[in-house]
């Protein structure tokens, strides 16, 4: 089996298609047309949650995360935080509190996203990655402030973990 073959049939997105057409441009010389067929095929508008992939629903059941995100447009309602308007996503879940998106960045498939809780007394930096088009990893980016509450105080949650998105 040879190199393209193997990366053709392991092709499931966007960018390992064009990286398999980088791949061999860069070892032929030129880049085959079965390569070229299917970057034609698979476009952005061809890959659910491509033509927006830091928008959605996304959660974690084990650690109890849901992540809802617009990092283009500010249309997300925080629940029971309507009195401040659109904005570009929140944090909630099994967490103490409600966790409001207040700045974010996005770099290629990362983002840098700076929570603050709903009282305004701590903030998290954290880092997503989309990994394909329905999964993502979460990074807390130094301490972890983002808290649980287990029994009468305050526990420690998870600082890094996967994500999924919630179809509709």
């Amino acid at each position: 089996m040879t190199h393209r073959t193997l990366l053709c049939s392991c092709m499931t997105g966007l960018l390992t298609c064009t990286a398999a057409l980088s791949l061999c441009a860069h070892s032929h010389g030129t880049a085959d047309s079965k390569h070229q067929a299917t970057l034609a095929a698979t476009t952005s508008d061809s890959i659910p949650g491509m033509e927006a992939p830091f928008k959605g629903h996304f959660t974690n059941s084990e650690h109890g995360f849901n992540l809802y995100i617009d990092l283009y447009e500010a249309s997300l309602s925080a629940p029971g935080f309507s009195f401040l308007g659109k904005m570009h996503g929140y944090l909630n879940g099994r967490i103490y509190g409600t966790w409001l998106l207040v700045s974010h960045h996005i770099e290629g498939n990362k983002a840098t996203l700076r929570f603050s809780n709903d009282q305004g007394a701590d903030s998290q930096t954290v880092e997503i990655c989309m990994l394909n088009d329905s999964t993502l990893s979460y990074k807390a980016v130094g301490t972890n402030n983002i808290r649980r509450v287990q029994g009468r105080k305050l526990g420690k949650t998870a600082s890094e973990f996967t994500m999924v998105r919630v179809t509709p």
